[in-house]
C-alpha cells in the first residue's frame, strides 16, 4: 500500500485537489481508489458477470440418457447400418461345417489392434465434453462369421461413457474390422476393457 501525503492548511479542496486518477483522498493522504462495484458490494462487476453467463450458456453438457451428444456442434456418428449382437446366432454346427475355431488369443489379438480406434472415440467425445468422462468398463459382444466377417455388435458401457457417440463409434469401429478366418460355424466373441 502505498499513501501521498497531500493538502495544504487551509485548503478547500480534498487533499488539494493533488490526488490523481485512480487515488482518492483519505483524510490528508492519497490512497488507491478501490473498485467500486466490489467494494460496495463484494461482487464483481455487472460485465464480468455477463461474461460468466454468456460462457455457462455456451458449454453444454451431454444428454445422461441417451448414448449421443447434446453438445451444439458435436454430431453423433450413425451406427444405424451396423446389426446388434444376437445370441441365438452363431455356434451352429452343421455336416457341411468344419470344426475349427478362433481361439481366445486369436480373439484377444483383434480386439487390442482395435484399441487405438476405441481411444479415438473416447479422445472425440472428451473433446466434446466439458466434463471428465471418468472411468469404466467397456463390454461387447460379437458375432462373427467364419469368413472373419462381424455380423452383429453390442456395447455395454456406463452412463458416463455413454455419452457424444462413444458407443456407436465403438460398434462401428468393431464392424468394420476383419477377424481372422477359419473352417467352422459362426461364432459369438465377448471381450471388454477398462477406461482409465
Amino acid at each position: 500500500m502505498w499513501a501521498l501525503a497531500c493538502g495544504s492548511p487551509g485548503s478547500a479542496e480534498p487533499c488539494d485537489g493533488r490526488c490523481g486518477p485512480g487515488t482518492v483522498c483519505d483524510g490528508e493522504v492519497c490512497v488507491p481508489e478501490a473498485p467500486a462495484t466490489e467494494a460496495a458490494t463484494g461482487e464483481p462487476p455487472s460485465n464480468e458477470r455477463k461474461k460468466r453467463k454468456r460462457r455457462r450458456r455456451r458449454s453444454k453438457r451431454a444428454d445422461d440418457t441417451a448414448e449421443d451428444a447434446s453438445g451444439a456442434d458435436f454430431v453423433p456418428p450413425d451406427d444405424r447400418h451396423v446389426p446388434a449382437y444376437r445370441d441365438d446366432r452363431g455356434q451352429v454346427i452343421d455336416e457341411n461345417s468344419g470344426s475349427e475355431r478362433l481361439s481366445d488369443r486369436a480373439v484377444r489379438r483383434h480386439m487390442r489392434t482395435l484399441e487405438p480406434a476405441f481411444n479415438r472415440c473416447i479422445e472425440k467425445a472428451a473433446m466434446a465434453s466439458d466434463e471428465d468422462l471418468g472411468s469404466g468398463t467397456v463390454s461387447f459382444r460379437i458375432n462373427v462369421d467364419p469368413d472373419g466377417k462381424v455380423a452383429g455388435v453390442s456395447v455395454d458401457a456406463p452412463k458416463n461413457l455413454r455419452v457424444f457417440g462413444i458407443v456407436p463409434c465403438m460398434r462401428i469401429a468393431v464392424h468394420r474390422s476383419r477377424f481372422p478366418t477359419w473352417n467352422g460355424p459362426p461364432m459369438r466373441v465377448e471381450y471388454s476393457f477398462r477406461v482409465e
